[in-house]
């Protein structure tokens, strides 16, 4: 039997050379990032959890690298890989609510976008994940999944209650708190390709306020302003109420400050005051709205370029795009002033370069610092901390990816060596994203659930060599003798087409 003839027996497969493939492999959302990771062997399309362990189980029969993938939009392509097999899980889409528990049960093909339309017509419900609707739900989650309600309700990774995984030896686990609670410690922040694959999730849902609402402000765009609203951002913002989430939004023309809040206009003014009055004065309001629901609020977000039912049809909703993006995390308030001029003007979105390039800076602490930082593998949960999103876009033929490292570089210098692992850079070390701690213990439980490596991808925890990335070829001293002792313990045809993707702007990756 070869491994076509497995593949083809036990679900939808799709090989080079086919519509059905180049279909497959343009649905990762930064096209220029594909180019990089490679093309891999074959794509599955499985429809049920059955097929899925089937596929699984042809990988191992014929020794082929595994990489999941949810919703193609790994900022670095890294649900795809170079000769791999890449299962595509956008048929797992089941979605069971029970009011009574507040939980629900999300397949691992779902996207934010449905998730969010179904929590809510299903008793106002909502997980607090990102705002870009096509975002594929098992990456976000087990990256950790940041959004803008995230200072009131945590993670959409701390939500997580189960998970159903297969593993590299082909069988089904369900990973909790009590059944293996290593795993369960590392799916929740590291959990992306690494120990298996996810075929469905168990959430912690939470019922809606009565309303949320938002407010922009903008400044005009100068180099003061945009120095002062950054420092004064992250000097102050963390004071702000859990119930408020707050970004800055800088390009080469445009400067705003944006709060949400987890509750109505009503009172807004009065909570936004006193961080206001660190800002410059008098800014315009550029925004303001109230919102029945998570739902209104993401499509405002996005421009109401999106209407409700496109939210069901993720072909309606995924783009494509040529980008680099990169992020850190800081916390103990602003950075210096030398260190805020080279993020300003430095790069790309200096004042007037025309570029298609932001920095986005968040607002995290809250909720989320009140997890424990041994409690899962997502590490960052300063009280104070504020992460710092870099991006920059360009047409299909043109880019600048040595000039947006250099950039990254030159930021670097005034940042800790810290990052989010959901806006995934393969120059940036797993310790920024896991602790040296943190990645060490990952590579045990690695190398007992998947000594073999099967589930490998370009920046993944791997255990046979202990690299922590490619892209700086750093080691953990510790990872071998970890790797020993971990080991010890354990010795033991033609797919369906997938909708066409849309180009879109780089203001769509805003809280991806």
């Amino acid at each position: 039997m070869s491994l076509t003839s497995c593949l083809t027996a036990a679900t939808s497969a799709s090989f080079p050379g086919t519509p059905e493939f180049s279909t497959a492999l343009a649905f990762n959302a930064n096209q220029l990032a594909v180019r990089t990771s490679g093309i891999p062997a074959v794509f599955v399309f499985p429809s049920s959890e059955s097929e899925a362990v089937a596929a699984v189980n042809c990988a191992r029969q014929f020794n082929i690298s595994v990489v999941p993938r949810s919703g193609g939009h790994s900022y670095e392509a890294f649900s795809v890989a170079k000769d791999a097999l890449v299962i595509d899980t956008h048929h797992l889409t089941e979605i069971t609510i029970d009011s009574k528990s507040q939980t629900a049960v999300i397949g691992a093909g779902n996207w934010l976008g449905r998730i969010y339309d179904v929590l809510d017509s299903n008793g106002r419900f909502v997980i607090p994940g990102g705002t870009c609707p096509p975002v594929g739900i098992a990456g976000h989650a087990l990256g950790g999944g940041y959004g803008l309600l995230s200072r009131q309700l945590g993670l959409v990774s701390d939500a997580i209650l189960e998970v159903r995984l297969i593993d590299a030896f082909g069988s089904l686990r369900i990973v909790n708190s009590q059944s293996d609670p290593d795993l369960f410690w590392a799916l929740r922040g590291a959990g992306a390709n690494n120990f298996g694959l996810v075929t469905s999730f168990k959430f912690k849902i939470f019922p809606l306020p009565s309303a949320l609402s938002t407010k922009q402000y903008t400044w005009a765009n100068t180099v003061e302003n945009r120095n002062a609203v950054v420092a004064a951002f992250s000097n102050y913002g963390p004071s702000l109420p859990n119930e408020i989430t707050a970004e800055v939004y800088l390009d080469s023309s445009y400067l705003a400050l944006s709060l949400f809040r987890f509750g109505p206009l009503s009172g807004f003014d009065a909570i936004a005051a006193p961080l206001l009055a660190k800002m410059p004065p008098n800014p315009e309001i550029a925004d303001s709205g109230e919102f029945t629901g998570y739902v209104d609020l993401v499509l405002h977000e996005n421009g109401n370029k999106i209407t409700r039912p496109m939210l069901q049809d993720h072909g309606s909703l995924q783009e494509t795009d040529y980008f680099k993006a990169s992020s850190f995390l800081s916390t103990g308030g602003a950075i210096s002033s030398e260190g805020i001029n080279v993020l300003n003007e430095g790069g790309p979105i200096q004042v007037g370069s025309g570029n298609n390039a932001f920095v986005l800076l968040d607002l995290w602490g809250g909720a989320i610092s009140n997890v424990a930082l041994d409690e899962t593998a997502f590490i960052h949960r300063g009280k104070d901390q504020i992460g710092y999103q870099l991006w920059w876009g360009w047409t299909s033929d043109s880019n600048n990816v040595d000039g947006f490292n250099a950039w990254r570089k030159q930021v670097a210098q005034y940042m800790p060596s810290s990052s989010y692992q959901n806006y995934v850079d393969r120059e940036v070390p797993l310790t920024d994203y896991y602790g040296v701690a943190g990645l060490s213990k990952l590579v045990a439980i690695k190398s007992r659930l998947d000594p073999g490596d099967l589930f490998r991808f370009t920046d993944g925890v791997i255990v046979n060599t202990g690299v922590i990335s490619s892209g700086v070829n750093k080691i953990v001293s510790s990872i071998s003798t970890v790797i020993s002792a971990s080991n010890a313990e354990h010795q033991t045809s033609t797919a369906p087409a997938l909708p066409s993707a849309k180009s879109e702007s780089h203001s769509n990756y805003e809280n991806c």
